[in-house]
């Protein structure tokens, strides 16, 4: 099972993103639509994992996943990475919502993570929720499509904006492929603070550990 640990944004951040989806949906450009109940912002892959592994990856990730406060995000537009297909049916390979992080709390997490589980680093983090994945195109079907209604004039239309905040409610480990599999999940007990890092926590304040899903 390909494995990964994820923020879960709460129900008005999901509802949020998927109003916005559905604005970019009426461009009517071909795509594999993310269902909203699978948003989530990635914060480490861990990669194919047998049985043994998924059991002993949430015992592995405690302290980090579980050591938290609630992080200070917005989305902040749209952005896109990779191409597909060939010619003028070039398409993006993914289009997600930009999440921007002035205090690097998702860097942090994703650094961390990897360090306990003495995994290589991951070059080119940047914090985002996929919100589709755009299908290649025919020529006659990329011709068919009204002028400055393609992919990047999509992308240039919603490239900067701000959507509000992306709040977090929890960290998953969840397996793949869609739809994902839970298998652990820390609450994130509080809102971030200026006052504390990402690793660190006010005197006396004690976190619940992880809920191990079956």
């Amino acid at each position: 099972m390909r494995v990964f640990t994820a923020l879960i944004p709460d129900d008005a951040t999901r509802d949020r993103l998927a109003a916005i989806a559905e604005r970019l949906r009426a461009w009517d450009l071909p795509a594999t639509w993310v269902d909203p109940a699978d948003y989530h912002l990635t914060l480490r892959f861990h990669g194919d994992v047998d049985d043994h592994g998924a059991d002993f990856l949430p015992h592995a990730i405690e302290d980090v996943a579980g050591g938290v406060p609630r992080p200070d995000l917005r989305l902040i537009g749209l952005g896109a990475t990779g191409t597909r297909g060939m010619g003028e049916g070039c398409v993006p390979r993914m289009i997600y919502a930009a999440v921007g992080d002035p205090a690097n709390w998702c860097q942090g997490v994703h650094n961390d993570l990897g360090n306990c589980l003495d995994e290589v680093p991951e070059r080119g983090f940047k914090p985002h929720i996929t919100l589709c994945r755009p299908l290649p195109m025919s020529p006659a079907a990329h011709a068919a499509v009204p002028a400055f209604r393609h992919w990047p004039h999509l992308l240039e239309a919603h490239g900067q904006a701000d959507w509000g905040p992306c709040i977090g409610e929890a960290i998953e480990l969840q397996a793949g492929p869609a739809p994902y599999r839970v298998l652990a999940r820390w609450e994130l007990p509080k809102p971030a603070s200026s006052r504390y890092p990402a690793k660190a926590l006010p005197p006396g304040v004690r976190l619940p550990g992880a809920t191990v899903l079956p």
